[in-house]
């Protein structure tokens, strides 16, 4: 819808304060956008870059350099679900959300040990997932978390042909397709 200062102008005045109408035009669509974006802020779907910035800085998230607003925004949906009561149950479903159903493996492994594996296909959430397990498990548990490496069973389908193309390295913490 077009917000033209000449339309809310009598006819009498039209023809005088046009030259000023015109000039106070862009101003106006301005104001209006800003408006329009203010509005949009208030919602995490909606928000423009800046409205994005503001949710970070008021939740405490670092953004890196590579995210993407889609990244970011769906950072910031992730840390307000976070809600108590932190239990097993739900720490695996925040696990879900952030790398996907059967992306990786939880278990305690001592009295006071909570091990988090994740599969080699989440590991760009690694940083993530580690920030979230530091948050929600009891500040009296040794935390392991780190990726699930290629083990025999996923390699032993392949030649020695085929996986002389790769280094040890590569066949270890690299998806193998």
């Amino acid at each position: 819808m077009d917000r033209l200062l000449l339309d809310y102008i009598p006819p009498v005045f039209q023809g005088l304060l046009e030259p000023i109408a015109t000039t106070e035009q862009p101003e106006i669509d301005a104001l209006w956008d800003a408006c329009l974006s203010a509005l949009d802020d208030q919602y995490i779907i909606s928000a423009t870059s800046y409205g994005i910035t503001r949710w970070e800085s008021i939740l405490g998230i670092t953004p890196k350099g590579s995210d993407t607003l889609e990244v970011r925004r769906f950072r910031i949906q992730t840390r307000l679900n976070e809600d108590l009561p932190y239990t097993w149950n739900r720490l695996s479903q925040s696990l879900s959300a952030l790398c996907g159903d059967g992306q990786y493996h939880m278990a305690m492994t001592g009295p006071y040990e909570l091990s988090v594996r994740l599969a080699l296909t989440s590991k760009k959430n690694l940083d993530d997932a580690i920030e979230m397990v530091k948050r929600m498990a009891p500040a009296n548990l040794v935390l392991v978390v780190d990726l699930l490496y290629n083990q025999h069973q996923q390699i032993a389908a392949y030649t020695h042909q085929q996986l002389s193309a790769y280094t040890h390295t590569q066949i270890r913490s690299e998806v193998m397709s």
